[in-house]
């Protein structure tokens, strides 16, 4: 993952590797009351899956089938409630921009009427 995301261009982009960085993070931590929490052991795999996702989400948002974002988004919004905290993250900054940019896709129907096309 660490080469993965070092990587300027993305050959043979393959959209459902934003659905694998997303089920990567998921996997990576537990959300109790609001707050996100990382699984012992898992800070490194779960910092890395922020950064992935949100760096193949970027590059399926501006290229990529817009069923593939409608997904993404259900399964983020499914998993992440809108008001979460993630504050004590050392990837907060990674988590807070994927939160926003998938709660505002989400919210404004952008993606789900780019698929109704």
């Amino acid at each position: 993952m660490e080469h993965f995301v070092t990587m300027v261009v993305l050959p043979n982009f393959d959209p459902s590797l934003v659905a694998e960085c997303l089920s990567a993070l998921i996997s990576c931590v537990n959300v109790t009351d609001g707050i996100v929490m990382v699984t012992q052991g898992l800070e490194k795999l779960a910092t890395l899956s922020a950064v992935c996702l949100l760096y193949t989400f970027s590059h399926l948002s501006a290229m990529g089938p817009p069923g593939v974002l409608v997904d993404v988004c259900q399964q983020y919004v499914r998993n992440f409630p809108h008001n979460i905290n993630f504050n004590g993250l050392s990837f907060h900054y990674t988590f807070g921009i994927i939160h926003s940019t998938l709660y505002q896709g989400w919210r404004s129907g952008s993606w789900q009427a780019q698929e109704a096309r």
